[in-house]
Parts: structure tokens; sequence; C-alpha cells
């Protein structure tokens, strides 16, 4: 069984019956045939010290797992933000976390003081890719995130660039708005 926690300062008087209810309401709980017989289940929690360390082991392993450029591993001052984990068996498969702030800057897109919501680490484990979490782990954080900002923006430093291009543009919907490349020229 497959539980989905919420964790953090998002909304902290809403309880595990609400966020069922609104879970519901936008179609965000799935059946078991669609995780191949995983099933989710939702609940608000406060963060412990033992989902502390089990998201400083994640982050471990996905700074060893070598996806990334410029992966840092977390520490315990990281995760004080609005928070969301996938957890299998007790276990920590995945996790999505990010931050509130307000535009400073004018964009073609987003105005100056405009409400947005930056996700900082979005990750599932190898092993539970491609099974829905992680887009299930998003829709979590968008849902509870929405009635306080207008945007969700992130950028990811991948080595995969397909991949998040398949997972944020065609299964979240996101837009893309800009690329940052390199190229090393010189050694």
């Amino acid at each position: 069984m497959l539980l989905i926690w919420l964790y953090g300062t998002i909304q902290p008087n809403r309880s595990s019956i609400t966020i069922q209810k609104m879970l519901n309401r936008e179609n965000i709980v799935m059946d078991a045939t669609c995780m191949g017989g995983i099933i989710m289940e939702y609940e608000l929690q406060k963060l412990d010290e033992d989902t502390i360390e089990q998201l400083i082991c994640l982050s471990k392993k996905w700074k060893e797992e070598d996806c990334c450029y410029g992966m840092e591993v977390n520490t315990k001052s990281d995760l004080n933000e609005p928070l969301a984990v996938a957890l299998d068996k007790g276990k920590i498969v995945g996790y999505i976390f990010g931050h509130f702030y307000s535009q400073e800057k004018k964009t073609s897109y987003i105005e100056i003081g405009e409400p947005c919501f930056s996700i900082d680490e979005f990750y599932v484990l190898p092993e539970h890719r491609s099974m829905g979490i992680g887009k299930k782990l998003f829709q979590l954080i968008e849902n509870e995130v929405k009635a306080q900002c207008k945007y969700i923006a992130l950028s990811t430093s991948t080595k995969n660039y397909k991949a998040i291009l398949k997972l944020y543009i065609e299964e979240l919907g996101m837009n893309f708005h800009s690329a940052f490349l390199i190229k090393q020229i010189n050694i």
C-alpha cells in the first residue's frame, strides 16, 4: 500500500478528512488498477525525526544516482518548507518540496508581486518510477498551494532532459519557458 502524506506549513488547520475530500473532488485519487494494484491513501501529518532521517537518506541516494548536476544532500534545515512524501510499506520512496515567493521582476508571463510557489526538490526512487507516484506528488502540492499562488515554477538540472520534458510538459501540463544550456569547450 502506498501512502502520500502532506507535511509542512501549507495549511496546518486542514484535517486528513478535508484533504481526502479535496483529493476526491479534484479527481486525484486513483483506483488500484491505475497504479498496478497500489492503493493511494492521503493523510496530513507533522514532520517527525524518523521522517527527516528517511528524507536525508533519500537525498543521499539521489546524489549517488548522479542523475542531476550539482545535487547536494539535504540537511534538517532544508526540510522546513511545504513537503509531500510517498511511502511504500512505511518507507519514503519519493518526495517533493518547495517554497512560496513573490515575483521580484516582471517577466513575459508573471507580474511583479505575483505570489508563486517554487518546487525546490522532486525525487522518486528509480525502482518506483513510471508508476504515477511523481505525478501524484506534484498534483498533491499543486492542489494545496493553488489557493495561495498563481504559478508553480521549477528549474531542473537533470541529465535526462527527455524524461523531464515528458513528465513536466506532457503529463503535468507545465509550460516550457526558458533553457540555460552549457557546453564545456576547454578542459
